[in-house]
């Protein structure tokens, strides 16, 4: 799910002391497209309420189309230029059944750490993702094919040097 809307930068969070401030404030954010398991139920238009960011306690919930989507952790990386920021979630609702990795994340407004007396607000498109591990890579047959050619250049090798060595006459050396 895609969502857009404003989010606003707490200019008293403390990286040093998270649990003290939230790190910031989502505005209302609004549906801009829903697949996968979400398209039944949530439609573009919906409007998913806002709230605080708390990094520490107190994790976001949000419920949208009678899912509930329970912040579990919160992390912030990158720059003043545009932090990213992403939440681990527990989903449940519509008779979901579990198994998939979900998580939202989005791009923080930009700021100046040097000059941050003031919130800062800025347009964010905020992300919820689900997606299941299947703990391996399908394959369709190439990497068997290629350790096959493999074998056969390697044995190829081999047989051409043989035949190279026994098609050269020895050559005798004298003792002086």
């Amino acid at each position: 799910m895609t969502f857009t809307g404003d989010f606003t930068l707490n200019h008293l969070y403390d990286f040093n002391n998270p649990a003290s401030q939230p790190f910031g404030w989502w505005s209302d954010q609004t549906v801009t497209q829903a697949n996968g398991l979400f398209s039944p139920h949530i439609q573009s238009g919906n409007v998913l309420g806002g709230q605080a960011l708390r990094t520490v306690n107190n994790l976001p919930l949000f419920t949208l189309g009678a899912f509930a989507f329970v912040t579990t952790s919160v992390g912030i990386s990158g720059a003043d230029s545009g932090r990213f920021v992403q939440g681990i979630v527990d989903l449940s609702g519509h008779g979901y059944t579990g198994g998939d990795f979900v998580t939202w994340q989005f791009t923080a407004p930009p700021y100046d750490i040097t000059h941050f007396e003031n919130d800062v607000t800025g347009p964010i498109t905020l992300m919820f993702l689900a997606f299941r591990e299947t703990g391996h890579v399908p394959d369709a047959g190439g990497t068997s094919i290629l350790l096959a050619v493999g074998f056969v250049v390697l044995f190829g090798c081999r047989r051409i040097a043989l035949v190279r060595t026994r098609a050269t006459p020895h050559r005798r050396q004298g003792i002086r």
